[in-house]
């Protein structure tokens, strides 16, 4: 089972201001990530099953759904490095 990020962390370097750097704690979101996903989960697998009774072609909208879910959660441990010629940024993912 994977673990969804806990924390980002951002740092930015620029070359004529002094370095920032930023922790956003990515647990704060998780509620309203939570009450997103249901709405969005009860929704989709209404309209699957409104194109189920409908014999209209079947689109697998709650699949898509959980996969999308599933790609958040292996976002963990991910960096990010975007450098160029006056400043740069590393974005980690923990």
């Amino acid at each position: 089972m994977s673990v969804w990020p806990l924390l980002v962390d951002v740092r930015v370097v620029s070359a004529e201001r002094r370095k920032v750097r930023l922790w956003i704690p990515a647990v704060l979101l998780w509620p309203l990530l939570l009450v997103l996903a249901v709405l969005a989960f009860v929704f989709t697998v209404l309209a699957d099953l409104i194109l189920l009774l409908s014999r209209n072609p079947y689109h697998h909208s709650t699949r898509l759904l959980m996969w999308s879910l599933g790609a958040i959660a292996q976002t963990r441990g991910m960096k990010l490095y975007i450098d160029n010629d006056t400043s740069s940024v590393h974005v980690s993912v923990r």
